[in-house]
């Protein structure tokens, strides 16, 4: 649970922009971690997947592959949302 936390935490504050908002919500069986970013949503389908990333980011690539791997270990899902400038990952428990 470290590990999940400490990466979905870093990357809220790594691809937030100045001034901007991270929102956890924890609501029954549901976390949410929220940012503020770019308006460029990501690719749902692959940024669960190793080594990929965007362009201008300076990570490995690595941190939400780790992320689902962990979830998957413990049938948790996880997923990606994004919406009026705020990129949401939500782990259901």
């Amino acid at each position: 649970m470290d590990i999940l936390l400490n990466n979905l935490f870093s990357n809220s504050i790594k691809h937030n922009i100045k001034n901007g908002t991270i929102n956890v919500i924890l609501s029954g069986e549901i976390l949410q971690i929220q940012n503020t970013g770019y308006a460029e949503v990501l690719n749902a389908n692959s940024i669960f997947e190793r080594f990929q990333k965007e362009k201008k980011s300076e990570g490995s690539g690595l941190g939400l592959a780790i992320v689902k791997d962990i979830c998957g270990l413990y049938n948790w899902k996880v997923s990606y949302h994004y919406s009026e400038n705020i990129h949401s990952f939500k782990i259901r428990f």
